[in-house]
């Protein structure tokens, strides 16, 4: 009993607070006029950013993490402790996609950036960019479930 008591505890370790994660709804609208709308958990704090989708086995084919940061930057990601290949889509302040890093490599600590100024960044299934003709140059929109404060 005590042992199974320590694994539960163990596993919990290390794991985004969901439950208290706000979630939004994203559409890209391709350059062929085609809408692709996803439910997306917002990661709006260091903490909630730090964790990402780090230590989960899959995530549904259209959901995925908004990564809402306070001010422009050049952002860096990287896959430790990812275990799925992601998407990564870099978004500038005109809400246009700036750059895709497609299938990223799981548990790669290679960083991933636009190498240009990002102010939000959307992780999807890898994959999905493809199979939804998501390019550079679309457009984006969310509606959050709720107001975040972004810090």
């Amino acid at each position: 009993l005590i042992i199974v008591i320590i694994l539960l505890i163990g596993f919990d370790i290390g794991f985004a607070d969901t439950t208290r994660m706000p979630l939004a709804n994203a559409s890209f609208t391709t350059q062929s006029g085609k809408e692709v709308s996803f439910v997306l958990e917002v990661a709006a704090t260091p903490e909630h950013r730090k964790v990402g989708l780090m230590n989960r086995w899959n995530i549904g084919q259209f959901q995925g993490m908004l990564f809402l940061f306070p001010k422009e930057k050049d952002y860096e990601f990287w896959m430790s402790n990812t275990y799925i290949p992601l998407d990564i889509i870099f978004i500038n302040t005109e809400d246009r996609v700036v750059h895709i890093e497609a299938e990223a490599e799981p548990e790669s600590l290679r960083g991933r950036s636009a190498k240009q100024l990002v102010k939000t960044v959307i992780e999807l299934p890898g994959g999905t960019t493809r199979a939804e003709n998501i390019q550079i140059g679309d457009k984006v929109s969310y509606i959050l479930s709720q107001p975040v404060e972004v810090r």
